[in-house]
C-alpha cells in the first residue's frame, strides 16, 4: 500500500482524491455538500455579507467614512466567506451523537 493510500484511508478522504480508483464523481460531491447543508451556509453567509455591505455603504456616506474602510470590510467579508465554508463543512459532519446505556448524573 502506498503512503498516500494509507493516509487517505486513515482520514477517510480516499474517495475525494482525483486519479484514484475510488475518486468521487460530480454527483457524489454535490450529495456530500447537501448532506452537510453547505449550500444553506453559503447562501446565509452571502445574504448576511450583502446586508452588512449595504449598511456600511449607507452609513459610510452618512458619516463620511473613508473608502479604505469599505474596502477593508469587503476584504474581511471575503476572507470570512472561506472561514464560514470550513465551519459549515465541519458543523454539518454527522458524528456519533447517541448516548449508550443509562446516563448518570451525580
Amino acid at each position: 500500500m502506498r503512503w498516500r493510500d494509507a493516509c487517505c484511508r486513515a482520514e477517510g478522504l480516499a474517495r475525494l482524491l482525483p486519479g484514484d480508483a475510488s475518486a468521487a464523481t460530480h454527483t457524489d460531491l454535490i450529495d456530500r455538500l447537501r448532506e452537510r447543508k453547505l449550500v444553506q451556509w453559503i447562501l446565509a453567509y452571502l445574504a448576511a455579507a450583502w446586508l452588512v455591505l449595504q449598511l456600511a455603504d449607507i452609513l459610510g456616506e452618512r458619516f463620511a467614512w473613508p473608502e479604505a474602510a469599505l474596502r477593508t470590510l469587503t476584504v474581511l467579508l471575503g476572507v470570512g466567506f472561506f472561514a464560514a465554508l470550513v465551519i459549515g463543512w465541519f458543523h454539518g459532519e454527522k458524528g456519533e451523537q447517541r448516548v449508550r446505556g443509562v446516563a448518570r448524573t451525580r
